[in-house]
């Protein structure tokens, strides 16, 4: 069980650090329903069924097609004349791990001992 769990958090981490870092709107779409599903996985693992289908029916059936429908709509051509990734992503991590470090020392101070 730890194993699928492991394999799913992965993916699930995975895309969703491609919907963030890739300058293609659409495959960071795609790779948001991968994330999706992902997250839809995680609830079937914990046994939370109408979790998992909500998850799967709304954000993967709706939300998600629905951006792709208005990327799909608006561009003219999706063509790439650019480096496919943002080249910002080392300052996003590096407000990321200061914010986590943030986090985690409060976090540490409120805790009783």
């Amino acid at each position: 069980m730890q194993i699928i769990f492991i394999l799913i958090s992965v993916i699930t981490l995975g895309a969703a650090v491609q919907v963030v870092t890739n300058r293609n709107l659409f495959h960071a779409a795609l790779y948001m329903m991968a994330s999706f599903v992902g997250v839809a996985g995680l609830y079937a693992l914990l046994e939370a069924g109408f979790l998992a289908a909500t998850q799967l029916l709304v954000y993967i059936g709706a939300i998600s097609i629905l951006v792709i429908f208005a990327i799909m709509m608006t561009r003219r051509l999706m063509q790439t004349t650019e480096s496919p990734y943002n080249s910002q992503w080392i300052w996003g991590g590096i407000a990321a791990v200061l914010t986590f470090g943030l986090l985690t020392a409060v976090i540490l101070q409120v805790l009783p001992p």
